[in-house]
């Protein structure tokens, strides 16, 4: 019995350290990111991005460029994705069109945890006090916990874009009225991929402060609730065991 207790420990320590390390990796380095072609990607549905892109053009979008985060290229799984980057008229909002495809065997695994829709449209705009308003329609579940500072609306795959749009917008006046903040103006490029940038610093400080994970997180990603609780709890005494280092 003694030693099933210690060999269930040695896993959820192992467990526990690879959430670690993934979750760090991505919020701890620093984002860098590069234009690509889009015909480099034919693995992903490139009449998708054609698609979402002339629906937001017929909304007073205007297309800016497509890039890759190379950090999370080189993460394991690699979303083998790129990003379409388009900006409102007034520049207030900016909208990114991606489809994740990594390898066949972490579709699978995606399958496996009801990860169904993997094509993605996301609104962002963000207030002078730093604030970041997102409206997607992403997975929820999908999702690290969020910084308070990152105000997330989440909707249904099948919701139109304009709809999508919509929702931003009085997300952001909501955000606007209950703050008395000014939304910011990311026209170009170079704004948005800082925008961007800010925006991992916002969630790698709220993440640290809460321990990088929580235990509300752990069974979206496949645990049940009793190695969810002890995986959280080694990743909580690793930290310790760090603090004390220090």
């Amino acid at each position: 019995m003694a030693e099933n207790v210690k060999g269930d420990r040695f896993m959820y320590k192992s467990v526990a350290l690879k959430i670690l390390k993934r979750v760090r990796s991505n919020f701890e380095q620093t984002h860098t990111y590069r234009q690509v072609e889009a015909n480099r990607f034919r693995h992903l549905s490139l009449e998708f991005y054609c698609e979402k892109q002339k629906e937001l053009e017929h909304l007073g979008f205007s297309y800016l460029a497509d890039f890759e985060d190379e950090l999370l290229k080189k993460q394991s799984p690699d979303p083998r994705t790129f990003i379409r980057v388009m900006t409102s008229g007034d520049g207030l909002v900016n909208a990114g069109i991606y489809q994740i495809r990594p390898n066949i065997i972490w579709r699978i695994l995606m399958y496996f945890f009801g990860v169904r829709h993997t094509r993605i449209v996301e609104f962002q705009s963000e207030l002078e006090n730093g604030c970041q308003i997102v409206t997607s329609n992403i997975q929820e579940n999908f999702m690290m916990p969020t910084s308070p500072m990152l105000c997330r609306s989440f909707m249904p795959a099948s919701t139109p874009i304009e709809a999508l749009f919509n929702s931003h917008k009085n997300n952001l006046e909501e955000a606007r009225q209950k703050t008395g903040m000014q939304p910011l103006a990311n026209r170009t490029l170079k704004d948005i991929l800082e925008f961007e940038n800010r925006q991992i610093k916002i969630q790698k400080e709220y993440l640290k402060s809460i321990g990088w994970v929580t235990k509300e997180y752990l069974p979206k990603q496949g645990a049940n609730q009793k190695n969810a609780q002890a995986i959280y709890d080694e990743i909580q005494k690793i930290l310790k065991e760090e603090e004390n280092e220090l």
